[in-house]
Parts: structure tokens; sequence; C-alpha cells
């Protein structure tokens, strides 16, 4: 019996096709009917068709009449008309996308600006769809009837749509079959707050990214009925928030959401109604994000809930986060592997006992030193030699600060050989921001950029401004470089010269 062809084995087929195009594809589905058999799945089974500058992208109508069977994620840039004559009985994700074909990737366009009729969206082509993403795309009403009419659905994307009010009531229904919502730059014409006889604890992702003309009451209504979300991301613009107002009302129990891992709040919202989402939170909270909101006394208390778990934490932006808390959260953060603060002041470090986030691997701050604090800074440069895992340092600047003290001084006089210990770094960068005073510019001499080549042997990049002289920050980056370590280009320089 003479030996099989390798080719002929469907596992060697398969890892032969799996470095192929889908124009050396399409020709070896013709060598033969095994190659075709075994190609033809692949190569349909993720399909993109529309128009980009006037041409045809992807296949015909009337070829895809004669593989539908085979696609499992279709993208359309074009009206479903011409392809609303059959099925495509095992599709799991369709999306259609007006935007991505005329090469515009900007998500947060004025809405509609480019969008695209697609017409009516019949889902009983679609028997098995788990997924939908629809983005600039003009929806008909019909559209969201069949939706709410099948439960199949689990996940809705919608990026730059508009909900007429006399649409949402229909919209909503739908949201009470899914497993994740995101919406991101939609207009929705919300009159009052959602039906209270809707359900959503089906929902474990909830995304609300500018969703305009939607009252903040009826958008925390919404949040706060979604009682098994996993993950939550939650920006809204200021023209609904005056930063006084109280959204959440009454006090919402232990562990309201119990399952939520993942949570961003960009939103104005007081200090209260960060605190009462922070404690309506269960045990689980690994990932944190907070931007624009106030985080004072209650918040902070709060956020002290959740120091044991978490992994990531980054509330740089907020509104009137305190130096204390960004020391507690360096002292109590045993599992923390990523940070992104504000300022923290010398004394509140000195006063905040040994740091307990030994596993942080980035680390994004502001040491601020006053003026009778100096003898503080080895102090600072000790605690920071015990995160022996950390791979990037960032120590930002603040944008004003006044006069009495400065940024802690990367200086080997000031205690900066305690580093040593910081085998894993590969990137530090000294952040500031456009027009600052240079005052609180770093004045790193050549002794110290030579200390850091020899002993951070992982070193691949150094980022920022390292000296006001310009002439002598132009011999620190000649010795960077020289060591083989990226130097990024001048930030600012032209403005601080």
């Amino acid at each position: 019996m003479p030996p099989k062809n390798p080719l002929e084995i469907p596992e060697v087929t398969n890892k032969v096709i799996s470095y192929l195009d889908d124009k050396d594809l399409a020709s070896c589905a013709r060598v033969s009917k095994n190659w075709r058999d075994v190609i033809l799945p692949r190569l349909w089974r993720v399909v993109r068709v529309g128009q980009r500058d006037l041409d045809w992208v992807g296949p015909r109508p009337d070829t895809m009449y004669r593989y539908s069977h085979l696609i499992r994620e279709l993208t359309l840039s074009v009206a479903l008309d011409g392809f609303n004559n059959h099925q495509y009985p095992n599709l799991r994700k369709l999306t259609i996308d007006f935007r991505d074909f005329n090469n515009h990737s900007n998500c947060y366009t004025y809405i509609h600006e480019y969008s695209g009729d697609a017409g009516s969206l019949d889902l009983e082509m679609f028997p098995l769809l788990v997924e939908l993403n629809l983005m600039y795309v003009v929806v008909a009403p019909i559209t969201w009837v069949t939706l709410a009419a099948h439960n199949h659905i689990k996940s809705l994307w919608l990026l730059n749509i508009e909900v007429k009010a006399d649409e949402a009531p229909m919209l909503w229904k739908a949201c009470g079959n899914l497993e994740s919502l995101q919406m991101h730059s939609v207009i929705i014409q919300q009159k009052g707050k959602i039906q209270q006889d809707l359900d959503f604890h089906k929902l474990h992702t909830l995304h609300l990214v500018s969703v305009l003309e939607m009252h903040s009451t009826a958008q925390i209504d919404l949040i706060l009925r979604c009682r098994g979300l996993e993950a939550l991301e939650w920006y809204a613009d200021d023209i609904w928030f005056d930063g006084r107002s109280t959204l959440i009302k009454q006090p919402l129990q232990n562990a309201h959401w119990p399952h939520i891992c993942h949570l961003f709040i960009g939103s104005v919202i007081q200090d209260g109604d960060v605190a009462s989402i922070l404690r309506g939170i269960g045990s689980g909270l690994e990932r944190l994000e907070i931007s624009n909101c106030y985080v004072e006394t209650q918040a902070s208390q709060a956020l002290g809930l959740h120091f044991s778990n978490l992994v990531t934490l980054n509330f740089s932006s907020c509104l009137s986060a305190t130096s204390p808390a960004v020391r507690d959260a360096l002292c109590n953060c045993p599992n923390l592997q990523l940070l992104v603060a504000g300022t923290v002041f010398a004394k509140d470090i000195a006063e905040g006992g040994p740091w307990a986030c030994l596993q942080l691997q980035q680390l994004h701050v502001c040491f601020w030193i006053g003026e009778s604090e100096q003898d503080l800074q080895s102090l600072i440069f000790e605690r920071l030699s015990a995160l022996v895992r950390l791979c990037n340092l960032t120590m930002s600047c603040p944008i004003e600060r006044g006069n009495d003290g400065g940024v802690l001084e990367f200086r080997l006089d000031k205690g900066m050989g305690h580093l040593a210990t910081l085998q894993q770094l590969s990137w530090i960068c000294f952040e500031k921001e456009p027009f600052q005073d240079v005052l609180y510019m770093p004045q790193i001499g050549i002794e110290e950029v030579e200390w850091m080549v020899d002993n951070w042997r992982n070193l691949r990049k150094i980022s920022g401004v390292l000296n006001s002289n310009r002439e002598l920050e132009d011999q620190l980056r000649d010795v960077i470089k020289s060591h083989g370590i990226f130097v990024s280009a001048r930030l600012y320089m032209d403005t601080l010269w």
C-alpha cells in the first residue's frame, strides 16, 4: 500500500493553511476536494463586506448565498437589502459598521456624521446569533422590536446610534435578555426613568459611555437595577451633572452588586455617591478606575474596604483626592500590581508605616517634598526599594503646587542609591505637564544617569526631561543612547527654554 500523502492528513493540512492568507487559501481550495472541504470552512468563517473608495470589498451577495452556512462572523458596511433573501444558520456575530470601510476610526465623532442606513434588520435570518454590533447606523424602529423578541442574542454594542423616545421602551425590553450591553456615543431620548417592570439581572457587563439626552437619574437607575454586574464602565458627560446633586437617594445594601470585579467611573459625581457605589460592591473588586469624581472622606473610607483585593487602582484624575488616600493604598494593598495616583506628601509617607504593595509592577505617582522635609527623601527611596517587582516607574509632577517644596529628586546624594534593588525596572518616566514652571523639573546629572544604566540592567527606556540645562540634557541623552537604551524625544522643551 503506497504511503499516504502528508498533505491529505487533516492535522498537517490545518497546520499548513494556518500560514496562508485568504488569496492563497482560495487557490489551494481548487487543488482537490479534500483540501476544499478543509479550507472552505476556514475561508468563510469570518467575512467582511462593504465598499472602500467606491470599490467593492468582500464576496458578492450571490456568492455568499452558496456559503452562508459556513459564516460565523459577518461585518457589513452596506444596506442589508442584498443579504435578506437567505439565512445564515450558523452565524454567531454580526457587525453593521458604516464607519469602518470609510476609514473613520474615531469612535467619538459627532453622532451620525458618517452614518448610513442599513435598512430593517430581520433577526429571523440569524437563528443562532449571539453578538450584535451596530455602529454609525440609522437603525429602523422595527429592529428594536425584533431584537426584543429574540432572547438568543446575549451581547449588544451600540456606537454612534440614535434611539427616539418612542423606540426607547422596546430597546430596554430587548436589553432584559442581554448579558453584555455597551453604549458609546449614543443618543437615547429617554423620558424619565426606564420602565419599572423590566428586569436586568442577566447583565454582567455594562458600558455607558457618553449616553446623551438620558438624564443622570435614569442612568444610575439602570445601573442600580443590574444586580448581577461583573464589569461596569460609566462615563457621563458633565451636562447632566452639576457636581452638587446626590444621585443615590437610598442607602444600598451590603453587596448590592456581589459580583463586580471591574469598575470604571468617569462621571462628575459627589463624594457620597462614590462611597455608596463602593460600599455596594462585594468583596471581589480587583480593578478600579475612578476619574472626575469627588473622592473625599466618605469615598476614601469606602475605598479602603477593597484594599485587600485590588490588583489595579487608578484614581489620579479624581477631584479632591487626598494625599492620605494615596498613602493608604501604598500601605494596605498586598495584591496591587498597578497604581496610578496623584500627589502624596512626604510627611504622609513618614506617618504611614511600611508599604504592603510588594507585588507592584507599575507605579505612577508624585511624591511631594516640603521645604522642611528634605530629610524624608531617603525614606521614600528606601520604601521604593522594597518594590522589587517594579517594571514601570513614572514620577509625575503636579501642575500647581506652589513654591513650598518640590518633587522627589532622583539624585544619589538624596538616597537614590537605595533603588539598586529594582532589577526588573525596564522603563522610568519623568512626566511633566506643558508650560509647567521649571522649578519642578528633575535635576538629574551625569553621575545619576551612569548609575541607572549600570544598576538597572533591564532598563530599556527613559522618558521625559531630565535636566533644565539644555546642554547637560543633551549629554545625558548621549550617555543613555550609548548603552542601547531608548530615550524619548524631548517633551515641551521648546516651551521651557
